[in-house]
């Protein structure tokens, strides 16, 4: 019944197609056929009589028709009409499809699809999902009977039944997947965990957008969208490709809703009326109208066996097993004990997994920067302060996780206030070139005009790790540039604090970005294309050197030289402390010959008084009769050096009666006043004593 009304057309056409080649019309005018299934079926009627009419009649005759019908008709159906057998679920809304629903994308999404507890098996025949790209995405889904909520992580268990890159149809519509990339798999019926089946759609892009969850709910508590036949459970969100480990709990995110569209067929088996009910597949057997065996043999078909076995002997004769060897280590006589085991690993704890699988391009311009790239000290700084402004003023969309360079260059770029400047030189360029007779001076007078509005820009291609966004990745990079010129001011305030430590940032004036989706390698120092390779090659074979090649010429003349200044640098440094050492000894001994001439000036007699014995000198002297009270002799000074105190010791000079000790120090002499008279006056009258000094 069901199958005929199902391929109705294709059944009329079948019928002409017969009809015509065996000549008869009767088909052709057939436009549909209908079927209805029927329990019990009246005779056929025959092709004439089967008895004689009875001469009278068989039973008396019928009551009286009724005037009315004998009941009303009914005013209401008397039973639902029958639902279509392919059936679909529809999970999002209109708000759900647009920019600034509540939505978020991922790496994959993973949730449980149960029958009601009254329904039968359910065949899935498609998927649709939803993603905002239209570019090529590449997608697996993977299922298993049961819940996943124990199977995360792991594929084991789990059965790939479609795979593939298709093309996303973009913002609004739903992407479906594809009849001959998808497997149908069935749901058994009657739901709870026997009607329970698991499903992971993932993408190899952060492309896959689903549905926020209900809030303070576990996930697969409680379904989102239902049918008569099926519920759709909330699942968990996969930050990360293909299937990371349950334990690194933050790839998941829950609750979330599944958003797209599940296309199902309620009766797998057909007809309904052959197989009745059915609550998982494969379909039951029905009975043929004939066995489907063939028919057995009246005799056995198989040869007699014969007299000698037909194979040949085995050809190895018996096992052979090989001769015992011999320990190659004798046991030791004490038992070796192992090494203690140590109060803290020795091993090195295992690295975190990862944990920034989405990344966000843009491109930051410093305006009015010096001539010069960033070092590394204001390289490091400018990214702390910059990761520090987006996480404040992106905090609500993302989660920026750190800031990587990518590529810096320095470029010419507008200066602020050269806005009426740049106006009036661009007005002056298109006249120029409207006119032919333009002289040179005129043209480097635009050049310098134009030029001086143009100051120094430092581009700066930043990428930024993001862990958790809102929106599709595609956006992050605009949403990162936003800042930046929304809040130009503040950023540039950062900066300048800095500008005491690190003078790039001194001078700047503006700050602009761009987002961008994808990255180009930055240029090389030089061409690295394989032609240009071999064409230096060539060039360097010709001239006998090559660039594998490397010549060892030992020390050479520019090694020597170097030690050599070295060497004299050496004996230079030597000879200046040997001289200054020298000059600072003299020094002092003319400090200290000083300072004895200023003590005998202020007091000649007491100088003197320090001579020989008392009966040598007539006693109107008077004498010291020891060195150790003389007050002026510097021979013990220790403030004196070693050399200068023993000259003073073996000048003291003693001669009979006029024994007076002196000290001379050996020193330059620069005047006439080093040699003086002394005189030393008896109380008696008697002729002075002449000493010199």
């Amino acid at each position: 019944e069901d199958s005929i009304n199902r391929q109705g057309a294709k059944v009329v056409s079948t019928l002409r197609e017969r009809g015509e080649r065996a000549g008869r019309e009767f088909f052709s005018r057939v436009e549909g056929i209908e079927a209805v299934a029927a329990t019990d079926l009246t005779a056929r009627p025959t092709r004439s009589p089967t008895g004689k009419p009875t001469p009278a009649p068989t039973g008396p005759p019928t009551a009286i028709p009724s005037s009315e019908p004998s009941s009303a008709p009914s005013s209401e159906p008397s039973s639902e009409p029958s639902r279509s057998l392919d059936q679909y679920i529809m999970t999002g809304s209109q708000q759900d499809l647009q920019l600034g629903g509540k939505t978020t994308s991922s790496y994959g999404f993973v949730f449980n699809i149960r029958t009601k507890p009254d329904a039968g098996v359910v065949l899935m025949t498609g998927f649709d999902f939803y993603t905002e790209t239209t570019d090529d995405v590449t997608f697996e889904l993977w299922t298993r009977t049961g819940s996943y909520v124990n199977h995360k992580g792991t594929f084991e268990g789990w059965d790939l039944i479609g795979s593939g890159t298709i093309k996303g149809r973009g913002i609004g519509r739903y992407t479906a997947i594809p009849p001959e990339m998808f497997t149908q798999v069935s749901i058994p019926g009657g739901g709870g965990d026997k009607g329970t089946r698991a499903f992971y759609l993932t993408l190899t892009t952060i492309n896959l957008v689903y549905k926020l969850g209900t809030g303070g709910f576990a996930p697969d508590t409680k379904y989102h969208h239902d049918s008569p036949d099926i519920e759709i459970w909330e699942g968990e969100g996969v930050l990360f490709y293909p299937f990371p480990d349950p334990a690194q709990a933050y790839f998941y995110r829950s609750p979330r809703q599944y958003l797209g569209a599940i296309y199902y067929d309620i009766l797998p088996c057909k007809p309904f009326s052959t197989y009745g009910p059915v609550m998982e597949l494969p379909c039951p057997n029905v009975p043929t109208g004939s066995p489907t065996l063939p028919i057995p043999t009246k005799s056995p078909e198989t040869e007699p066996p014969t007299l000698t076995p037909t194979t040949a002997a085995p050809a190895t004769g018996s096992p052979v097993t090989p001769a015992p060897m011999s320990p190659t280590e004798s046991p030791t006589m004490e038992p070796t004990s192992s090494r203690s085991p140590t109060y803290e690993p020795t091993t090195p704890a295992p690295s975190d997994a990862p944990v920034i699988p989405i990344r966000a391009n843009m491109i930051t311009i410093l305006r009015n920067v010096p001539e010069r790239d960033l070092t590394p000290r204001e390289l490091e700084k400018f990214l702390e302060i910059a990761l520090t402004f987006l996480r404040r003023h992106t905090e609500d969309s993302m989660s920026i996780e750190g800031l990587e360079l990518y590529h810096q260059k320095l470029v010419k770029v507008d200066a602020e206030s050269c806005g009426a400047i740049t106006t009036q030189v661009a007005s002056s360029q298109k006249q120029a070139r409207a006119s032919t007779t333009v002289g040179e001076t005129t043209k480097k007078s635009l050049q310098k005009e134009s030029s001086k509005c143009q100051v120094w820009g430092m581009e700066v291609t930043l990428i930024a790790k993001v862990s958790f966004a809102f929106l599709p990745h595609n956006l992050l990079g605009s949403m990162a540039a936003v800042a930046f010129e929304e809040h130009e001011q503040e950023f540039l305030d950062l900066l300048h604090e800095q500008q005491a430590f690190y003078t790039f940032f001194k001078i700047m004036d503006g700050v602009s970005a761009i987002g961008v989706e994808t990255l180009t390698p930055p240029p090389t120092e030089s061409p690295t294309t394989y032609a240009y390779f071999l064409e230096r090659q060539k060039v360097l074979v010709e001239e006998n050197v090559t660039i594998t090649e490397e010549t060892d010429a030992g020390l050479g003349f520019g090694v020597f030289v170097g030690l050599g200044i070295g060497f004299l640098w050496c004996c230079l440094t030597a000879i200046s402390i040997a001289y200054l050492m020298n000059a600072r000894g003299e020094m002092e001994e003319q400090r200290d010959l000083e300072n004895l001439l200023n003590a005998e000036k202020a007091d000649p007699v007491a100088a003197a008084a320090g001579g020989g014995g008392k009966d040598d000198l007539p006693k109107n002297i008077s004498i010291t009769s020891s060195s150790d009270s003389d007050r002026f002799d510097e021979s013990k000074n220790t403030r004196v050096n070693a050399r200068a105190r023993a000259g003073l010791s073996q000048s003291v000079n003693v001669t009979g009666a006029q024994r007076v000790e002196t000290a001379v120090a050996p020193r330059r002499v620069h005047s006439t006043d080093d040699f003086k008279k002394v005189q030393f006056v008896s109380s008696t009258g008697q002729r002075p004593l002449p000493q010199s000094v």
